[in-house]
Formats: structure tokens, C-alpha cells, sequence
């Protein structure tokens, strides 16, 4: 019996010491790891067999590496975890740990070096396994639950899910398109996501959460060129199904690495990650109707664009005056406010109701489609000669400029008004300390330094009323003109009108402003007010530029 008694206590003693206490650190993964190392030394062979899923991944070690505070202590690093919990890495001048991920002939591992300045922690690779003769210690970790996939609702405006894992392996964009077909984000809806979530690197990719709160995880896994993963660990690449317009044999990809990540372009045959997106379904097919939106002329435009890609010669034949002028199109320009989406612009005006135009691309003359779901492009009814013609085109900005008459292009109509308005010149007082009144509209073109002081004279304002005029008011955006108000709440518009180069081109319509000043200190240049999205200043120019004019009056 006394020998009964004294096998269960050592049984229960061996239970005791070998019982695994593993410490939730709050890590984005949902990895427990275990409170100390095993005992021992492990070939990568052996601990793999003996400890299997139960080894760290490498993406678990560069989560610890990265998301915890390393303290050093006289028993070695005290890693605390993101919730403040912590566990213990026993250092012996060097340590050496085990990951589960080997690549070829090589395994990765934690290097563990005892350091007061708590710099000696680095996760690498280039332990050659094959042979068996480097050992090394093992931290076991509690592995989270697998992922059930599932498109999360991250709060975006535009209503896209995003799904919360990878699809396995690495794709050319031919096979990607071929498979995935529309659950393939286009470029605006990768644009949205990286501008419009905050992003947290966590060693090998990102902890993406969106307005809401909810998240998902895109993990660095790098890019193929057709044998393993180049980068795994490091950068991320994810493809797009937006065609890039520019090439038969490049799409639109997102890049990220641990400090940046944008929207770039890529080659068809480099092989990438994909993460697929379930986009908002409409649920009731739109009414089509003109909408008054409260324009100075009084033109209404439709709420959606015609069906399909139309050539210039097709769309003036069939639209007729239905199509927008140019006029009609900077008026839409710099009398609304642009809200980028990732459905594409919306364009509010001044009574606040809107219409949206969606980034549908455009058909090449090859009759691919390219651009769709990143750039919009509209005909107007404006032409220069027989080969080019005016367009409203928008990708995260709006502006205007030529195009050949035979690619294929969005349209939207509009309804002129029946009796023509247009916004009445006047001096509009904006309450500034000068007594300054400035005019409500531009005059109409561009003109050349000289030819404006001949024309306009004394109306054309000082370097002072502008540096007035800027610091003064108060100036908003909205997204290709500024709504500029004064101290006593009175407001003028200054649209960003482009400029006149000196070959007679007109240049960067709905993304600059350059209004002269009647001053010039020197013989070849003068001062202009300089505006975008960025800046309101004083600049100089060539004086054979051709820029805006805005008049003032002279208390």
C-alpha cells in the first residue's frame, strides 16, 4: 500500500513538473506561449519530430520579436506582451530557438544574445539543417485556433468586406483573374483600405482595423518569380483586378514592406498574394433622373452614367447637346465638393445634393478594358482638332485634359438649363482689413504677364492684397477649387484652373491654380498666387506663362 501511495505522489510530481503553462501576451495572432524553455538541446530533426505545431513559426517568433517590450534582466529577457503579461527568456551569453519554418536546406531561428542595451534580439534564417549538427533550445507555444474564412465588415464606406485570410500560394495575375474573377479588389478598393484603416506592422505584416474596430491580418508574404517566396517576411505584394492603361502586361498591386505601403504596378507574371473582397450588392437598380445640383448656370446632371464605353465621334453623334460642354464639366469641377470613394467620386454641389461618377476605366482601341475600378473617364462635347477631345478624368483627384477620339470612354449627360444662367460678375466683400472686394469669377481664359497688366491694369491685385486674401480667409478644399471666406462670413470661389504653357498647352485643370499679381521685380518673371490640394502661396513664374486672372477693387 506504502508503495502505491509513494508511486502516485512521484506520478502527480512528474506531472507537476512537466505540465505546460502557456501565457496569453495578447498578441494579434491569439499565440499562447509557454512560461520557460525546454530543457535541453535540439538538432532542427529532432525537435521537429518530437515537438511538432508546438514549435513556434517564424511569423510567431518576428510577432514576439516586434509586438513585446524585451527587458533585460539578470535571468534574462523579460518579454511583455501587449496585454502586460509576460514570460521569461533565459540567456546564457547566447541563446539560439527553434522555429518550426525551414525553406530548402535552411531553418529560421530566435538569436538571444545577454546585453544591457537589450539591442541583441534578431530573427534569421541560415542554419544549414541537413547534416543535424547544430543544436539549439525550444520555447514551445499554444497554437490559435485555425481561421475559419469569413468576409469581415471593416466599417469602409464603400461596404466591401474584406476576407480574413490569404487564399494559399502565390498567383500570376492570368491565373488570379481566371479564378477569382470579381472577388478580386480593384485598385480603389486596395487604396481605400490602405488609406482609410490604420495599419500596425507586427513583425511580418500588418494588423489591419478598420472605422469600426474590426480587423484583418495581411501577412508579409512576399513575391515569386517563379521558384520560392522572395521577401517572405518582409514585403507584402497583393494583386488588383485593375488593368494598368498603360500596359498590355501590368495590373495595379498593393506594396508594403514594415514602413510603407502604397498602390503600385506590376507585371502579369510576377506571383503575389490574394486576399478577396465581397463588394456592397445594390439592392435596387437606380431610377435614372437629372439632378439639379444647385450649379450657377443651372445645368442638371443625370444620376448614372449610359450603359457601356463609347468613341468621341459615337457619343457626340448619339448625345448630342445632352453631352457636357467643357464649360459644364469645370463648373462641376470647381462649384462642388469631390469626395473620393472607393465606388468612385461623389460630387455634392452647392445645395447639397449629389451625384456620383464611378471609376468604370475606359476601352482601348484594342477593345480591352482597362483602369476599372481606379480611374474615371468622361467625354465631354469639347474637341481641339480630329484626333484629340477634351475629358473629365479623375483616379484620387480630379481634373481634365485630352484624349484620342477613338478610345472608348464613360458618359453622363446633362440637361442645360432652358434659360441660361450664369453667375453675374460682381466685387464681392469679404470684410478684409484693406477694404478690399474681390471679383466672384475669373476672367475667362489664360493670359500672359504683360498682356494681363495692359488689359486689367490697376485691377489686377498686389503681392499685399494677396498675402492678405491668404492669410486673412479661411480656405477649403473641396477637391479641385477652394471656397474661400472671409472675416465677415462672405465667401468667393478660386477653382484650380490649370495654366497656359508655352506651347499653348493647357496644363494640370482641377489640380493647380495660378493667379497673377500685378507686381514683377524682375524683367523675365512675375509673382502669381500658386494653389492645390497641399498649398495656398505666393510664387514666381516665366511672364510668358499664361495664368488666371482674378480682379480686385480698391477700396
Amino acid at each position: 500500500m506504502k508503495n502505491l501511495i509513494l508511486i502516485s505522489i512521484m506520478c502527480l510530481i512528474s506531472i507537476a513538473i512537466n505540465a505546460q503553462n502557456y501565457i496569453d501576451l495578447g498578441l494579434p495572432s491569439g499565440t499562447k506561449w509557454n512560461d520557460k524553455d525546454e530543457s535541453g538541446f535540439y538538432n532542427y530533426k529532432n525537435a521537429a519530430k518530437e515537438f511538432g505545431n508546438k514549435l513556434p513559426t517564424k511569423e510567431q517568433l518576428l510577432e514576439l520579436k516586434t509586438l513585446c517590450q524585451w527587458i533585460w534582466t539578470d535571468k534574462g529577457y523579460k518579454v511583455v506582451g501587449p496585454n502586460g503579461k509576460s514570460i521569461v527568456l533565459p540567456t546564457n551569453s547566447k541563446n539560439y530557438y527553434w522555429s518550426s519554418t525551414s525553406e530548402r536546406s535552411y531553418a529560421w531561428f530566435l538569436y538571444v544574445e545577454q546585453s544591457e542595451k537589450g539591442n541583441g534580439i534578431v530573427c534569421g534564417a541560415g542554419v544549414e539543417i541537413e547534416d543535424g549538427r547544430e543544436e539549439m533550445l525550444v520555447h514551445l507555444v499554444e497554437q490559435p485556433a485555425e481561421l475559419t474564412p469569413e468576409y469581415i465588415d471593416l466599417g469602409l464606406s464603400s461596404g466591401t468586406k474584406w476576407m480574413n485570410i490569404n487564399e494559399k500560394g502565390y498567383y500570376k495575375y492570368d491565373k488570379a483573374i481566371s479564378k477569382f474573377g470579381n472577388s478580386l479588389p480593384t485598385e480603389a478598393q486596395l487604396y481605400e483600405l490602405r488609406h482609410f484603416c490604420e495599419w500596425t506592422w507586427t513583425g511580418y505584416g500588418y494588423n489591419v482595423v478598420g472605422p469600426n474596430g474590426k480587423s484583418i491580418f495581411l501577412p508579409a508574404k512576399g513575391i515569386s518569380y517563379g521558384g520560392g517566396a522572395d521577401l517572405d517576411g518582409e514585403e507584402g505584394y497583393y494583386w488588383s483586378s485593375t488593368r494598368n492603361g498603360d500596359s498590355d502586361a501590368a495590373a495595379a498591386n498593393l506594396y508594403f514592406n514594415s514602413k510603407e505601403g502604397y498602390t503600385g504596378i506590376a507585371e502579369y507574371t510576377n506571383g503575389m498574394s490574394v486576399r478577396l473582397v465581397e463588394s456592397r450588392a445594390e439592392t435596387t437598380e437606380t431610377v435614372p433622373e437629372y439632378v439639379d445640383l444647385g450649379l450657377p448656370s443651372g445645368t442638371k446632371w443625370m444620376n448614372i452614367n449610359q450603359n457601356g464605353y463609347y468613341e468621341y465621334g459615337k457619343a457626340v453623334e448619339e448625345f448630342g447637346n445632352k453631352l457636357p460642354t467643357k464649360a459644364q464639366f469645370e463648373e462641376l469641377m470647381f462649384y462642388c465638393q469631390w469626395t473620393w470613394t472607393a465606388n468612385g467620386y461623389m460630387a455634392v454641389g452647392p445645395n447639397g445634393k449629389s451625384i456620383v461618377l464611378p471609376n468604370a476605366g475606359y476601352r482601348d482601341i484594342d477593345q480591352k478594358l482597362y483602369d476599372t475600378g481606379a480611374v474615371g473617364y468622361y467625354w465631354s462635347s469639347s474637341s481641339n482638332d480630329t484626333v484629340n477631345a477634351r475629358y473629365l478624368y479623375f483616379k484620387f483627384a480630379v481634373g481634365m485634359d485630352n484624349n484620342d477620339q477613338n478610345i472608348g470612354q464613360s458618359v453622363r449627360l446633362v440637361e442645360p438649363s432652358i434659360e441660361e444662367h450664369k453667375l453675374e460678375p460682381e466685387y464681392v466683400d469679404l470684410g478684409l482689413p484693406s477694404g478690399t472686394k474681390w471679383m466672384n469669377i475669373n476672367e475667362n481664359g489664360y493670359y500672359e504677364y504683360d498682356e494681363a497688366v495692359n488689359k486689367f491694369g490697376d485691377k489686377l491685385p498686389t503681392k499685399a492684397q494677396i498675402k492678405e486674401l491668404i492669410e486673412s480667409c479661411q480656405w477649403t478644399w473641396t477637391g479641385c477649387s477652394y471656397k474661400v471666406v472671409g472675416p465677415n462670413g462672405k465667401s468667393i470661389i478660386m477653382p484650380a484652373a490649370g495654366y497656359r504653357d508655352r506651347d499653348d498647352n493647357v496644363k494640370y485643370v482641377g489640380y493647380d491654380g495660378r493667379y497673377w499679381s500685378s507686381a514683377s521685380d524682375k524683367s523675365s518673371s512675375a509673382w502669381y498666387i500658386c494653389l492645390s490640394s497641399r498649398r495656398t502661396d505666393l510664387c514666381e513664374s516665366g511672364r510668358s506663362y499664361g495664368h488666371s486672372v482674378r480682379l480686385v477693387q480698391n477700396k
